[in-house]
C-alpha cells in the first residue's frame, strides 16, 4: 500500500532502538504495564468462561514481549504471533528460539511467529483461534477502508464465542485531551504520523458482542487518568523544562488517582465475544 513505507520505517527504527525491551512500540512504561495487565486479565477471563479455548493469536505481536508474558502465565495455551515488520519479527523469533533468560530457557517456548497482513483475507491461514489480541495495530493502517477490512479479517480468524481484545486509539479521546491541554495554554498533541485514529463507532459490528462477563471489570477508558496526568498536569507544570518520560511525578499521581476518569486518552479498551453473523 502507499503508506507501507511510512509504517515499516517507523517500526524499523523502533526495533533498532528498543530491541527486545518491554517498552518496544510503547515507550510509556506505565501504559505498557497497564496494557499487559489488561491483556492477561482478559485471557484469564476467557479461559475461565470458555473451557474449550486453547489457541490465541497476538496480531501485530511486535518483538514478542506480550507473548512472553502470556507464555509464562498460561503455559498450556497454544500461542501464535503475527508480525508484518521484519525487524520486529526477527526479534520475536529470537525470543521463541534463542537463549535470553539466565536460566537458559527461551521466553517463547513453542510459540509460532509468522509474517502476515491483517488486510489480507484469511491472513492466519489456519483453523480459527479462540482468543485474539490486537494492541495498537488497526491505527497503523492509514486508510479507513483498510481498517474496516482488517477488522472483518480478524473476526474471520476467531471462532464463534471466542474472545477479542482491542487496545486502539480514537479521535474523540485525542480531541478531549487536547481540549484539556488548551486550558493550560499547551499546544495540541498531533496524531502520530504513522497512525490514523478511529471513529467512536468503529467497533459497531454485527459479529461483535461486548464482553460483559462477571469477571471482567476493565473500563473502556482505563488509560484516561494516566493520560491526563502525563499529557496535561505534568506537561503544564514543566513547560519550561525538557520533556521527561516516565517521571516520578507521573508515577506517583498515576498510582494515587483512580484509573479511567473521564475520556482523556486516545487509547481505549474494547473487549468482545465473537457472535454469529446475522442474515
Amino acid at each position: 500500500m502507499d503508506y507501507d513505507k511510512i509504517i515499516n520505517e517507523h517500526y524499523d527504527s523502533v526495533a533498532a532502538e528498543s530491541g527486545d525491551l518491554p517498552t518496544s512500540t510503547m515507550a510509556d512504561e506505565i501504559t505498557r504495564l497497564m496494557e499487559t495487565d489488561i491483556v492477561t486479565r482478559f485471557v484469564a477471563e476467557i479461559l475461565r468462561t470458555n473451557k474449550k479455548a486453547k489457541r490465541l493469536i497476538d496480531v501485530g505481536c511486535g518483538n514478542g514481549y506480550t507473548l512472553s508474558v502470556l507464555a509464562k502465565q498460561f503455559p498450556k495455551l497454544d500461542l501464535t504471533g503475527m508480525e508484518p515488520n521484519k525487524a520486529l519479527r526477527d526479534i520475536a523469533e529470537l525470543y521463541a528460539t534463542e537463549v535470553f533468560d539466565p536460566i537458559y530457557e527461551p521466553k517463547l517456548p513453542g510459540v509460532r511467529i509468522f509474517n502476515g497482513d491483517v488486510r489480507t483475507p484469511r491472513f492466519h491461514a489456519a483453523e480459527p483461534f479462540d482468543i485474539l489480541i490486537c494492541q495498537r495495530v488497526i491505527v497503523n493502517l492509514l486508510d479507513i477502508t483498510h481498517q474496516r477490512a482488517a477488522l472483518d479479517n480478524m473476526l474471520s480468524a476467531v471462532s464463534v464465542g471466542g474472545g477479542l481484545l482491542f487496545i486502539e486509539a480514537f479521535t474523540s479521546g485525542a480531541d478531549k485531551l487536547n481540549e484539556a491541554r488548551g486550558e493550560f495554554d499547551l499546544p495540541p498533541l498531533p496524531t502520530p504520523h504513522h497512525n490514523l485514529y478511529l471513529p467512536d463507532d468503529f467497533f459497531d459490528h454485527q459479529r461483535l458482542m461486548p464482553c460483559r462477563s462477571e469477571g471482567w471489570f476493565v473500563s473502556e477508558n482505563q488509560f484516561s487518568t494516566h493520560y491526563f496526568v502525563t499529557r496535561v498536569l505534568h506537561a503544564a507544570m514543566t513547560q519550561e523544562k525538557p520533556f521527561k518520560r516516565n517521571s516520578e511525578f507521573v508515577r506517583f499521581f498515576s498510582a494515587a488517582l483512580p484509573p479511567g476518569i473521564g475520556n482523556y486518552s486516545p487509547l481505549r479498551v474494547r473487549a468482545f465475544l465473537r457472535a454469529e453473523a446475522v442474515g
